[in-house]
């Protein structure tokens, strides 16, 4: 039986995966080298754009709120 990753439940691990690293990225958590590898995703993973555009709109919803 062909299972995509939608169906077994890695594109959801991934996507969690996608937005941990955003999210550290955005706060300056990621080492310089983790940085790079993570600006290099962004050219071509469209989920780690997402992931990064979700992290920007959480931020921003949590400076409101302060």
């Amino acid at each position: 039986m062909n299972h995509n990753a939608i169906n077994d439940g890695t594109h959801d691990e991934d996507s969690a995966n996608a937005d941990w690293v955003a999210f550290q990225y955005l706060c300056g958590e990621l080492t310089e080298d983790e940085s790079c590898r993570f600006e290099s995703r962004l050219q071509d993973d469209q989920l780690a754009r997402e992931a990064l555009a979700r992290a920007v709109e959480l931020t921003q919803a949590v400076n409101l709120i302060e």
